[in-house]
């Protein structure tokens, strides 16, 4: 009979443990990772671990050295609700604890989303009522806080002085990498059916890491790149990146053999019968679950299936919603692309109208275009905001066009939200690419009849869309449903710009929201309290903010 555990012993094994972690990334995360939520153990799978093992052998440290350069860039291309963060928390922890000086980069599609990644990771250094601390704590006792530790700055941790950049930090595509050298770099949850919607969008996001990853790796060959993505298409950059020289690739797929019908690799979140439930009534499932990336057309952003399911959820709808038919819930979002010159050559001005429901879908209610003189310009206008009275209104303010705004801003009474373009048009996150992103997530509504032909107007924006490119002039209709897509973007919580003509506006509340507006006649009384807004996207700037 064997004799009885003592404490003793279970503290014994326990020391072993954590001495063990030091050397073997799959033994830490084992050992270190919790729920956040409950503090209990997560519970790793084989796939984990030898995925775990895989990405051991590229960290960067210089026992690595002499490892395949195909060891330290890696593609993990994962199912849905993997677990695959959680590695790449472990992994970093890892890192840090091993070497102290390592610099760290988490990179995700938003900045938003990389900031979670990185507090998680920055709860086990730094909350000692976290037990996952108090188990990073029995592994690595010297991981702490330094003298600086936050999301603006950066996270240090206690090291050997003379390093500039922080220990960890998050970047997003929609801004830039806080530091110089990066020695691990983590990107997770970069490549979403968002980012990835279009040709177009799927380029700029492989341009944007390849310009990361020529321009900030850590020299001697021992940097370590982890991408960490879902399965999107058969061209986007964890496919271009896995297929080049130097690189590996790893797949999670929810079953062990890789098909509808094999053993589940987590069978306590993926048991066979959810597993046959998602094959039996999602489409995506082979992508979403097996790792199958979607195959490639022809089309490039905006799709002739994209604009025709616009059309269709608009059949038999109208244009030009009156104006006391709109709920208060929905935004009232003018776009204008102004032109100030009226020769052959010269572009039009034009003015379209976007509904923005509370759960996110567009319905173009109003689009015009045409060669105006500013007398006309200013008609077109004034019709449309006596139409609706409650709005928000954005225009380019490129050059003169600023000139234009402020003119017809004091002649209308009406606020007018600039818009410097700059390159940020062509952002996959905030720019024209992302509206295609909403045409592909079935977002957009084009009223037609129950034929579903489209008024003239909404045919040739349609076209337009079709013809956008990069190397090509935009089209006019197609700025103006730009300008006004991103009201609707950013126009979370509501606030409205309440106006009529003549009479004085209503401002927001926000002091960092730059709007045109003309001075009152006389002291209006002091505005009711109305909610504040984002502005984001409102004066453009650079693509992605890599230097």
């Amino acid at each position: 009979m064997s004799p009885p555990v003592t404490a003793a012993d279970l503290a014994a094994f326990d020391a072993a443990l954590a001495v063990a972690a030091r050397e073997d990334l799959a033994i830490f995360a084992q050992y270190v990772l919790r729920d956040e939520e409950s503090g209990d153990e997560i519970d790793l799978q084989p796939y984990h671990l030898d995925l775990l093992d895989r990405l051991a052998l590229g960290a960067p440290f210089p026992e690595n050295e002499h490892a395949p350069k195909s060891a330290r860039k890696l593609v993990c291309t994962a199912h849905v609700e993997s677990g695959k963060t959680n590695l790449g928390i472990a992994l970093a922890l890892w890192t840090l604890g091993r070497n102290p000086r390592s610099r760290i980069v988490v990179l995700s599609e938003t900045l938003a989303v990389s900031d979670k990644i990185v507090s998680s990771m920055a709860k086990y250094i730094s909350d000692p009522n976290f037990e996952g601390h108090k188990a990073l704590r029995r592994v690595f006792p010297n991981l702490a806080v330094g003298d600086t530790w936050n999301a603006q700055k950066g996270y240090f941790v206690v090291r050997p002085s003379g390093i500039k950049d922080p220990s960890f930090v998050a970047a997003g595509l929609d801004t830039g990498i806080l530091g110089s050298r990066i020695d691990l770099l983590i990107l997770d949850d970069i490549l979403t059916l968002r980012s990835c919607a279009t040709v177009y969008q799927r380029k700029q996001v492989l341009k944007a890491l390849d310009g990361t990853l020529s321009g900030r790796l850590a020299k001697k060959g021992r940097a370590q790149v982890v991408l960490f993505c879902n399965a999107q298409y058969d061209d986007d950059p964890g496919a271009v990146l896995g297929a080049r020289p130097g690189w590996s690739t790893y797949d999670m797929t929810v079953t062990c053999d890789g098909t509808p019908t094999g053993k589940s690799n987590w069978p306590a979140r993926w048991p066979q019968e959810r597993i046959e439930d998602e094959f039996a009534n999602n489409p995506e499932a082979p992508t979403l679950l097996l790792c199958r990336r979607r195959k490639t057309g022809t089309y490039g952003r905006f799709t002739k299936a994209m604009t025709d399911a616009a059309l269709e959820s608009g059949r038999g709808m109208e244009m030009r919603v009156p104006a006391e038919d709109i709920p208060e819930d929905v935004v009232v979002c003018i776009g204008v692309d102004f032109a100030f010159t009226q020769t052959k050559k010269s572009d039009r001005s034009a003015i379209a109208v976007v509904l923005r429901y509370p759960n996110g879908r567009r319905e173009l209610t109003h689009v015009v275009a045409g060669k105006w003189r500013e007398a006309e310009g200013v008609q077109q206008l004034a019709e449309v905001v006596r139409a609706y009275p409650r709005h928000r209104i954005r225009a380019e303010s490129n050059g003169a066009q600023r000139w234009i705004i402020e003119n017809w801003a004091e002649k209308l009474g009406i606020s007018i939200e600039p818009y410097h373009t700059s390159g940020s048009k062509w952002s996959p996150v905030n720019g024209i690419p992302a509206m295609a992103a909403d045409f592909q997530l079935g977002r957009w509504i084009f009223p037609c009849d129950t034929f579903g032909a489209p008024e003239p107007v909404v045919r040739e924006l349609i076209e337009e869309l079709h013809a956008f490119d990069e190397t090509s002039h935009t089209g006019d209709l197609v700025m103006a449903l730009f300008f006004a897509d991103g009201l609707a973007r950013d126009s979370k919580p509501f606030s409205y710009f309440v106006t009529s003509m003549g009479e004085s506006i209503i401002p927001p509340t926000d002091p960092e929201v730059p709007v045109v507006a003309p001075t009152p006649a006389a002291p209006a009384p002091p505005p009711e309290p109305v909610p504040s807004w984002s502005v984001g996207d409102m004066i453009g700037g650079g693509m992605f903010g890599f230097q």
